[in-house]
């Protein structure tokens, strides 16, 4: 279990690392990143951190079948696709690139398409991730990631 908190360690280094540096540089970028849990293939962490206002990178640590999972990407949003009825929610949908990693040396690459769901005001968010991709290792063929979570805006 030590790797996997010494993985995650690293990751929300970097990932904060990236999002000081963001800031320092004067970038005009979204207001917050966010970390949280995921439930699906794989359930574990997710977390992610705003690029500039249409533009994140994402990054997920957690258990998928029995393996260790990590898949990470790009993401864009594309504003007004879907508009609540209820004015007080926010929905945002976004479109990008991932790559998916297991530990028995699985590599895929793939379309990462996400919704996020918020109450105005409110540093929660529920999200959808879906994840189809193109397995390269050890052998062709194709891989699904498909996850719902709950995330806190830091």
């Amino acid at each position: 279990m030590k790797p996997i908190f010494i993985a995650l360690a690293l990751i929300l280094a970097g990932l904060t690392a990236m999002s000081l540096s963001v800031q320092a540089a004067g970038v005009d970028r979204r207001p917050a990143g966010h970390f949280g849990l995921i439930a699906g293939l794989p359930t574990g962490l997710t977390a992610d951190v705003p690029i500039d206002r249409s533009n994140r990178l994402f990054g997920d640590l957690g258990v998928s079948s029995d393996d260790l999972a990590l898949q990470g990407g790009w993401l864009h949003e594309f504003p007004g696709i879907v508009k609540p009825r209820d004015s007080r929610l926010t929905l945002k949908s976004f479109l990008g690139a991932a790559a998916l990693f297991r530990q028995q040396d699985m590599l895929s690459l793939g379309l990462a398409i996400e919704q996020e769901l918020a109450r105005e005001g409110s540093p929660f968010f529920l999200l959808a991730r879906f994840i189809p991709a193109v397995r390269l290792s050890p052998s062709a063929g194709f891989e699904m990631s498909a996850v719902i979570g709950a995330t806190f805006a830091f």
